[in-house]
């Protein structure tokens, strides 16, 4: 899979890369996670796209990260692994991206409801549209940042 809303040419192994570093460098662990575009939007005020990601820590992860922290290594990490990205985000064609830390058992929740829960399945990383991320939305309570 890949997200190239904006022309950034992210693959999947590079945003679980991004985010496998950040959170072995920090402790953390991870339970599942997706990243979906967020389009320029004049109703919201939205002035460039941006990525926005959905991250399932594990319960009982000591020194939990906030959005904030979570999105500016995210960032950091992505521009290292991605050139394309990298010239989004300095030329001012990418906002830096949105956390969203969701509650323990979001993603299964989304899995089941799916019928996509167990043996050989599992979460799509990325996509280039914003469907997942709305039924994401639709079960999910999460913090931003």
């Amino acid at each position: 899979m890949q997200l190239s809303a904006f022309g950034e040419h992210v693959i999947e192994k590079e945003v679980t890369d991004a985010l496998t570093k950040v959170c072995r460098d920090n402790n953390w662990h991870i339970v599942n996670f997706h990243v979906a575009p967020i389009f320029a939007n004049s109703v919201t005020g939205q002035q460039r796209g941006c990525h926005e990601w959905w991250v399932e820590l594990r319960p009982g992860t000591v020194n939990t990260p906030t959005g904030p922290v979570l999105k500016a290594a995210l960032d950091i990490e992505l521009q290292r692994l991605n050139d394309d990205y990298e010239a989004k985000r300095k030329g001012g064609g990418l906002e830096p991206p949105l956390v969203r830390l969701v509650m323990p058992g979001i993603f299964e929740s989304w899995m089941r409801a799916k019928g996509k829960w167990g043996g050989q399945n599992k979460m799509p990383r990325c996509r280039s549209d914003h469907t997942i991320a709305d039924e994401l939305a639709q079960i999910a309570r999460f913090t931003t940042g």
